[in-house]
């Protein structure tokens, strides 16, 4: 079974395909020659395919100019399997998750850990990298294995703009990366943007908690976690690090919050649900949460029943509220949005895939 995918938006950043900016791509067609996958990733310039017999595909932006009608893909390559092919059959390994950011891609396998590579030699910064793997004279355009994260077995990762988040199937959180803004989580700034924390540190939270959920922003990071309350009650919320103008209630006065901390409990949900737009039957169904998606600058949260919270930055009106204003205190719901059941938050937009209760048609909805 062969899947057809369209790429639309910004020039040099998927965005929206509609939108009253210069410079948007109309949506084109990247290719309909790709067997059916299992998981895509968009980056700042490559786009990663993972198939159902662990192939990842790469297909890269090409732009002549700042002109997005001269903007084109080139056709999705085979990324080299891992190290060689006999000890990639020997050990059984498949990629099972892959992700990209700013200019390095990730890959996830069935065994638990985790691989990197870089899209291209020349995409590596001038400064220090996140790991040592990749000096300019050594370089090797395949995934390389990272540290081994104290043996834990790893089951979800998501990459940010410089930094990346891994998950544990034991709820342990590994961060490495970029941390000028506190974005990793390990109690501690660098102190410029060309310090790298080069190794995989462990994110530090509170006891009775269990990370369900990771995903990494711009310069935030996000997690869902369920929490155990007063009289054996467990609660699933919302931790936040990094700046903290992005991650909603966070009482701080210093720019960057550099360990978890809850930022949307259940009273800020209720209180979400009591807006005018909110449903008024049922809350407790309402207020429950599966997945959770971290953008450029804001965060998405996706309920049980299919309702979108938002907070951060709002200038694009990427909240979906109807305003451009940032919301650094309080969480609202996507204004006339309902039955979402997936959700993603980009670098100034966000996007939903919409299916009604009992149909097989799905929407994709942009703002």
């Amino acid at each position: 079974m062969k899947s057809t995918y369209y790429v639309f938006g910004k020039n040099g950043a998927a965005e929206l395909k509609q939108s009253e900016r210069n410079n948007n791509c109309a949506m084109q067609k990247l290719s309909n020659e790709i067997d059916h996958d299992m998981n895509v990733a968009c980056g700042y310039d490559c786009f990663l395919f993972l198939q159902k017999d662990g192939n990842i595909m790469i297909s890269k932006c090409e732009t002549e100019s700042n002109n997005c009608q001269n903007s084109s893909f080139t056709r999705p390559t085979i990324v080299s399997s891992i190290g060689s092919k006999e000890s990639h059959h020997k050990e059984g390994l498949k990629y099972i998750q892959v992700d990209t950011s700013y200019a390095r891609n990730y890959a996830l396998t069935s065994t638990g850990h985790v691989y990197s590579w870089l899209t291209e030699k020349q995409d590596m910064p001038r400064t220090k990298e996140i790991d040592d793997n990749y000096p300019l004279e050594h370089y090797v355009p395949r995934p390389i294995l990272l540290g081994e994260m104290n043996g834990h077995h790893i089951s979800l990762i998501s990459a940010g703009h410089q930094h990346c988040l891994a998950l544990s199937s034991g709820g342990r959180v590994f961060a490495w990366g970029s941390n000028m803004h506190g974005q990793l989580g390990i109690g501690q700034t660098s102190g410029a943007a060309s310090e790298y924390v080069n190794e995989p540190k462990i994110v530090p939270f509170p006891e009775s908690t269990i990370v369900t959920k990771v995903s990494a922003g711009q310069y935030h990071s996000v997690a869902l976690v369920n929490v155990a309350r007063n009289c054996n009650k467990t609660d699933t919320t919302i931790f936040g690090w990094g700046n903290y103008q992005f991650l909603g209630k966070v009482k701080s006065t210093k720019r960057c919050r550099i360990n978890p901390q809850e930022i949307l409990s259940v009273t800020d949900k209720i209180k979400a649900m009591e807006e005018p737009d909110g449903p008024q039957r049922d809350k407790k169904k309402h207020i429950e949460l599966r997945a959770l998606s971290s953008g450029g600058f804001h965060t998405l949260a996706l309920t049980k029943c299919g309702l979108v919270l938002a907070w951060g930055s709002g200038t694009y009106g990427q909240l979906g509220n109807g305003h451009t204003w940032d919301l650094t205190r309080h969480t609202v719901i996507v204004t006339q949005l309902r039955n979402v059941v997936q959700i993603s938050a980009g670098l100034r937009h966000s996007l939903a895939i919409v299916q009604k209760p009992g149909e097989s048609q799905r929407k994709l909805f942009g703002w």
